[in-house]
């Protein structure tokens, strides 16, 4: 019984956590979408495969 109880603890435990998580995650979430193609257009114009200079 006693195993039981720590399980549900452990499990409750993960829960929260991951509510907690997602919450404090959630308002940041836009702003690391935005920044992630930013970097993704950056390194597409600096890159290996600029406009204009092919594919070698």
């Amino acid at each position: 019984m006693k195993k039981l109880i720590e399980a549900v603890g452990v499990v409750l435990l993960v829960c929260v956590g991951v509510r907690v998580g997602a919450a404090l995650i959630q308002p940041v979430v836009p702003l690391l979408g935005g920044v992630v193609a930013v970097a993704i257009i950056a390194w597409w114009l600096f890159g290996r495969h600029r406009p204009g200079r092919g594919y070698r």
